[in-house]
């Protein structure tokens, strides 16, 4: 049968090409690449949205595939935010509150440090394409940390949370 593929956006895809003849029942594997400036986004596999950019499918007849590439968000955020952490108390206790670092690449990559209750917490991880990170840190000792970031296309600062399973705390930075 053949293959159905096609592409929005900017990058290159390997495997099966497009009206390729393909064996029913036969696995198949395509990989994604964007290009400098852009991010792969999903796959939508007969209507299906799928993550990764390797994808195993299976040939079908009616299979369709469809590689969404978009521009990155990234290089307008890239940069190192600081800022602080407390709870929205008027008399926060220092058990709660902190101080943060955080380097954002051009890619949504992202490290950090948390200072809190003495200690210094190390942090790292990407950004989604919408802008937000989530991150387990843990604590030996103790129990663990949830960290949320929101960047916000445009601005030029972080917001988030510092939390663990008795407090929250409010995330704000430049």
């Amino acid at each position: 049968l053949p293959f159905s593929l096609s592409k929005n956006g900017n990058g290159t895809l390997t495997g099966p090409t497009n009206g390729q003849l393909l064996e029913l029942g036969k696995p198949y594997v395509l990989k994604a690449t964007p290009t400098a400036g852009n991010l792969f986004s999903n796959w939508i596999v007969s209507g299906q949205s799928v993550t990764g950019a390797t994808l195993n499918v299976t040939m079908s007849s009616n299979l369709t595939v469809v590689a969404n590439f978009v521009p990155s968000p990234f290089p307008g955020l890239k940069g190192a935010y600081t800022g602080l952490f407390h709870p929205a108390t008027s008399d926060p206790p220092h058990e709660q509150s902190g101080y943060f670092t955080l380097v954002v690449t051009d890619k949504g990559t992202y490290t950090g440090k948390l200072l809190l209750n003495g200690r210094t917490l190390s942090i790292s991880g990407t950004f989604g394409l919408d802008l937000s990170a989530r991150k387990t840190v843990l604590r030996s000792g103790t129990n663990e940390i949830y960290v949320g970031l929101q960047l916000s296309s445009g601005l030029d600062h972080v917001t988030g949370y510092v939390s663990n399973a008795l407090w929250i705390s409010d995330l704000f930075g430049y």
